[in-house]
């Protein structure tokens, strides 16, 4: 009889003496050990994974603050940044010519006015130039199809209360434009 049970697959042997095993009883018992060892591996890689899947699902925090888009980054928040700039004092009749169309239409609701053609948006524009107006845009702007939107705090000298700018575009231009005071 031997001391030790040998495995034919060449796993280590038992640590306590046995009697011989039978012929099937030793590859019982080998493969009873191997299958442990292999369960706890496949566990270990299954934790593993999980750990790393989760590691990887969570973004990690970035190293330095993103940059702040330029207004060229993105066509409506150019247009919005020009908008600003052609309503706030100094007063530029090719950059408003730049913006609008020949025969575009402002609905100013704040003072239920309408200004409609190219000559009579920029006279308005001119007026509001010459009292100071200022405007500063506090909120990105917002696209559904060809319109955008976008709110603003103006007035003159310095700009007060929220607006809702809307334009319509229509060939690079803006056809309509509407100014609503904000709640």
């Amino acid at each position: 009889m031997s001391s030790n049970l040998h495995c034919r697959d060449g796993a280590e042997p038992s640590a306590r003496p046995t009697r011989e095993p039978l012929p099937d009883q030793g590859s019982t018992m080998c493969g009873r050990r191997l299958a442990g060892r292999v369960g706890a591996i496949l566990l270990a890689v299954t934790l593993i994974g999980a750990c790393t899947a989760s590691a990887a699902s969570t973004p990690a925090p970035p190293a330095t603050p993103a940059p702040t888009p330029s207004p060229t980054a993105n066509p409506d928040e150019a247009l919005v940044a020009d908008l600003a700039a052609v309503w706030s004092n100094p007063y530029n009749e090719a950059k408003v010519a730049a913006l609008y169309a020949p025969d575009a239409t402002f609905y100013d609701n704040g003072v239920n006015e309408t200004s409609k053609g190219l000559e009579a948006i920029q006279a308005k524009v001119r007026k509001y130039a010459a009292l100071g107006f200022k405007v500063k845009n506090t909120s990105a702007p917002i696209r559904q199809a060809n319109f955008v939107a976008v709110f603003q705090k103006a007035g003159a000298p310095e700009p007060v209360g929220p607006v809702l700018f809307v334009v319509e575009l229509k060939d690079g231009k803006i056809k309509n434009q509407w100014v609503y005071p904000a709640p």
